[in-house]
């Protein structure tokens, strides 16, 4: 019970600190999910402008598409969020799969469910969420850091 725990707990916080989710990671002005803030944005702001209704458009939470909402928008211009997701893990390896040193340690694997290529480098991985840069994944070495599209 406290093993599972611990695997889920690890996972969750990883999960969001690394990446978080998905919408998390997107940036606010992005209305049709695509993690990009663009024409596709706008014309949708476009489509609810001045409504009253609970609808995606409505980025600051006041209830209406307006101004407020459309400087927002405009704010995020451009702006993409990261398509990393952490998809598998083992956070106990006891003796199940050895590194390329013979070692049992714990790893994680990054999708990159992107159309480019992505160097983690500099990034940081974390389970305690109070030291959110507990691990920092080494610089300097493209080759081993970068998760092509799709990889």
């Amino acid at each position: 019970m406290l093993m599972s725990m611990r695997i889920f707990l690890f996972s969750l916080v990883l999960t969001a600190v690394l990446v978080g989710s998905v919408e998390a990671d997107c940036p606010i002005g992005d209305l049709n999910g695509d993690c990009q803030v663009n024409f596709l944005d706008l014309h949708l702001l476009a489509e609810h402008w001045l409504g009253h209704l609970e609808i995606p458009a409505d980025l600051n939470g006041d209830d209406m598409v307006n101004m407020a909402d459309l400087a927002l928008l405009a704010d995020q211009w451009h702006q993409k969020g990261i398509p990393l997701v952490i998809n598998e893990f083992m956070a106990s390896n006891n003796s199940y799969t050895r590194d390329p040193q013979g070692q049992c340690d714990d790893w994680i694997e990054i999708y990159n469910y992107g159309t480019d290529a992505i160097d983690i480098a500099g990034m940081y991985l974390t389970d305690n969420l109070s030291v959110p840069t507990k691990w920092r994944i080494p610089s300097g070495n493209p080759a081993t850091t970068t998760i092509p599209a799709g990889g």
